[in-house]
């Protein structure tokens, strides 16, 4: 990011954009040392300078507030929305054109949010209060939903009247007022507060956390993983309040026939090794189990098919590090387990990263490697 910048200062704007093929920011500007750079175009040039002019810097590369100004400041840049400057976020009463960004920053704004999920051309950000998840909002391109976890105490005159527990803004913003978007941040203030008042938890929320880290703001439920249990029917799960889309994505997973069988491999190759406390979580990681020596180590199943190898793969990293990280503890052990052998490259790389692949065979299950991390690993095949 620094030598993108520095070389922006070099041969100036409009020789920077024209070299890599950006146009100037419309709304998004980082902020450096007191000057400001159009952010795509930096993130873009950033990204020739790691990897080589080998690399399309414009494949994936997705501007605006679910896209790289996220990352941006997670890297700990300031990014400053034009608009806003331009007094874009003071809304007038009666219908307005803004646009999704200026939505959900007012939504916001002032609060605990953090980042957990980004796809490119949409985000969720969730809020916390205490700890405790509250709300999220999802951004798209052209949407804005505000969703209550937690159903509002007694709350103030003139909330607005959400359907189940979220409130949708379609199309460009174009129906988005200054009187329900200050509705909707009051009813949002108000749950906040109303968690922070709170000095015990509810009988519903006293449920063991999948693990002992105080990272853990999302707590899950572990149980015994029974291999005649059929996988959960994430349709009747995913319509219960407070379910995020990554984890109605990990239901639907499981819900999948050949990522089940997976399971149920690996379960009996387990058990059979000797391995103990073999449990899985709900709406979370597959299956974690404690080797004989006692290392626990935790296993996100992927079925194969056609030329899903690429996806399945990249998917299973994120979830492996985002289950350790949210849930796990810091010496846990990752282990992809796939019905089927990846490409040795897929496999050096996570094996670069501390994770172990293993593929269930007529056999049970065969290790990617002579030598895994997890010496255990090895006695399964």
């Amino acid at each position: 990011m620094l030598s993108a910048i520095r070389e922006r200062e070099r041969i100036g704007r409009a020789a920077f954009l024209e070299k890599y093929g950006f146009g100037p920011s419309r709304w998004y500007q980082i902020v450096y040392r007191r000057k400001e750079y159009d952010s795509k175009a930096i993130a873009g040039a950033a990204l020739a300078f790691q990897y080589g002019s080998t690399v399309d810097i414009h494949r994936g590369l997705h501007g605006g507030l679910s896209g790289v100004v996220a990352v941006l400041r997670r890297l700990g840049f300031t990014v400053v929305d034009l608009r806003e400057r331009a007094g874009g976020s003071k809304l007038a009463a009666g219908t307005t054109s803004i646009g999704p960004a200026v939505v959900a920053a007012e939504l916001l704004k002032g609060v605990e949010a953090r980042l957990r999920h980004d796809s490119g051309g949409a985000a969720v950000h969730t809020i916390y209060a205490k700890g405790a998840r509250v709300a999220e909002v999802w951004v798209g391109k052209r949407v804005v939903r505000l969703n209550l976890i937690r159903a509002p105490v007694a709350p103030p005159a003139g909330s607005p009247d959400l359907t189940g527990t979220s409130m949708r803004w379609p199309g460009q913003g174009t129906q988005v007022t200054s009187t329900n978007l200050a509705a909707c941040r009051a009813l949002l203030m108000h749950v906040i507060g109303d968690t922070q008042g709170q000095r015990t938890r509810t009988a519903s929320s006293r449920v063991r956390s999948e693990g002992s880290d105080s990272r853990s703001a999302t707590r899950r439920v572990a149980r015994p993983f029974d291999p005649k249990r059929p996988p959960t029917s994430y349709r009747v799960v995913a319509g219960k309040p407070g379910v995020t889309p990554e984890e109605k994505a990990a239901l639907h997973e499981k819900a999948n026939v050949a990522h089940h069988r997976i399971l149920v491999t690996l379960e009996g190759s387990l058990r059979q090794a000797g391995w103990r406390q073999i449990e899985e979580v709900e709406r979370a990681t597959d299956l974690r189990a404690t080797t004989p020596s006692g290392t626990r180590v935790l296993f996100e199943a992927k079925s194969l098919s056609g030329k899903n190898q690429s996806k399945q793969v990249r998917a299973a990293l994120a979830q492996l590090l985002e289950y350790r990280f949210l849930g796990g503890r810091a010496a846990d052990k990752l282990c992809l387990a796939t019905n089927g052998p990846i490409e040795e490259s897929r496999t050096q790389f996570l094996r670069t990263l501390g994770i172990d692949v293993v593929w269930t065979s007529e056999d049970g299950i065969r290790a990617a490697a002579r030598r895994p991390i997890v010496g255990a690993l090895a006695k399964l095949q």
